[in-house]
């Protein structure tokens, strides 16, 4: 069923993608740009196209909107508490030994020893 959907989606997203871009050839009237009574579309066409380019911009506030709650939710709010309780905790953190050097090997494996 998840396969029917992806393809339903699909389908509007491309026609209404389409629409979009060839509303400006098939306008006609006062504001249009129609290239002439070739190129007019029946008014149940316009409509399904109207529909489906809503559902484009609707998808693309969709998106953008989610983009922006997880970008919003990733950023912590700073607190003053938060800022302490961090200042105390890296004040209190026990630091690790420094590795000491070691002199570095002169020979490697049974060169220069006897058998």
């Amino acid at each position: 069923m998840n396969r029917c959907k992806d393809y339903a989606c699909f389908i509007v997203w491309f026609a209404g993608l389409s629409y979009m871009a060839l509303w400006p050839l098939t306008a006609h009237g006062n504001g249009g740009v129609g290239l002439g009574a070739d190129w007019k579309l029946p008014p149940t066409l316009h409509a399904l196209g109207l529909m489906a380019s809503f559902f484009v911009l609707a998808r693309i506030a969709a998106i953008a909107f989610a983009r922006f709650r997880r970008r919003r939710a990733a950023q912590p709010a700073p607190t003053v508490a938060a800022d302490l309780l961090e200042t105390r905790l890296n004040a209190r953190r026990w630091k690790a030994p420094s590795a000491q050097s070691v002199k570095p090997r002169a020979q490697f494996g049974l060169r220069g020893t006897e058998h």
